[in-house]
Parts: C-alpha cells; structure tokens; sequence
C-alpha cells in the first residue's frame, strides 16, 4: 500500500514538472522582434518614411516616437521602427528621409533584415 502511495505521488509530480515546463515554454519571452532607430527634429518638414521590401517575410510591428529634447523648440525626435517576422528568410527595411512635398529623399537607409525558423528578427547592418 505504501509502494502504491509513493509511485502515485512520483507520478503526479512527473506530470506537474512536465507541465509546468509546457507553460514556461508557451509563455518565455521570445527574442522575436528587432528595432531600428531613427533621428529627426521636431518642427521640420522632413520625417522618415520606413517600408519592408518583402511583407511577407517581415512586418513593421510598432512605430513610435520619443522626445530627447522636450525643453527645446525643434529639438531631436527618435523614431522607433520595431520589426516582427513573420516567415523564415531575408529582406530589407528601407527608409527614407524626406520632405513629403518633395519627389527626391534627402537620405536612405537600408537594412538588412533575418528571420530565423523560430521568427526570431535580427536587422543585420545598414548601408
């Protein structure tokens, strides 16, 4: 009866184990997203325009803006591009920076864009 008790509570604590390591597994926090980072001033006419080549490899998953200088009139703006993929392979974030009025950039940025089996993103240069 003993020996029963025991192979019963063995068993019970190998099923919760596994299961626990299910749920860490399902909620771990994945390294699946990747950002670049883009200056400009506040009060220009000039602001960055970022577009992924190949939608279906990655996604532009959040933009959002911070202020550096919020004490000064026109002063510097980060913009936060943050990329999620969506299928394994290569392809680019190309950025602009320019006057919406205009025909011509006034700067590019390209980068390169990774996304692992996993969709784990890695932006691996610019040029």
């Amino acid at each position: 009866m003993r020996k029963k008790r025991i192979l019963i509570g063995l068993i019970v604590l190998v099923i919760a184990v596994l299961l626990c390591a299910l749920i860490m597994k399902f909620f771990s926090k994945r390294n699946n997203t990747d950002e670049v980072v883009l200056s400009t001033n506040n009060g220009i006419n000039y602001s960055w325009k970022c577009e992924v080549e190949n939608d279906k490899i990655a996604t532009i998953f959040k933009k959002y803006t911070e202020e550096v200088d919020t004490y000064i009139d026109g002063g510097e703006v980060l913009l936060h591009y943050v990329i999620k993929g969506k299928k394994q392979g290569e392809t680019k974030l190309i950025c602009d920076y320019k006057n919406p009025n205009e025909e011509y950039s006034v700067e590019t940025n390209i980068y390169q864009i990774n996304v692992d089996n996993k969709l784990n993103v890695k932006i691996i240069n610019s040029y």
